[in-house]
């Protein structure tokens, strides 16, 4: 049994655990245990680099279009928790809940948009203060 294993601020979850005949499978095509770890090393690195890349690329154009914005960091780290810190940026799940709260609201379903505004005002607000 691999089991991949998330640590958030100290509170680890195990988020997949790979059977032992999963294991055994995949090892028809990796080079066993090492060779499933480095494959699953270089899809979570490949999905970081794709998040990076379109992040940046979406970013740097606005940051240099804002007339507010006097630099803009050369390291990607900080430009990324420059970007997080923007009234005007939302992750994923921000995004999908202001569609959500959309169409609630687009069918006058009121109390559920309301619901779901306070789950992202929490969001934003932890986001901001990170």
């Amino acid at each position: 049994m691999i089991k991949v294993i998330l640590d958030d601020n100290g509170v680890q979850e195990d988020i997949f655990i790979l059977s032992d005949i999963d294991e055994k499978t995949m090892q028809d095509s990796l080079l066993g245990r090492k060779g499933i770890k480095v494959w699953v090393l270089g899809a979570l690195v490949g999905k970081l680099n794709n998040c990076r890349k379109r992040l940046t690329n979406q970013w740097i154009p606005k940051l240099i279009a804002d007339p507010k914005v006097t630099n803009i960091p050369a390291d990607v780290d900080n430009l990324v928790l420059v970007i997080r810190k923007r009234e005007d940026y939302k992750t994923r799940e921000e995004r999908d809940l202001i569609g959500q709260i959309q169409l609630l609201t687009e069918h006058k379903l009121s109390d559920e948009a309301e619901a779901l505004q306070t789950q992202l005002d929490a969001l934003i607000a932890a986001r901001l203060a990170e």
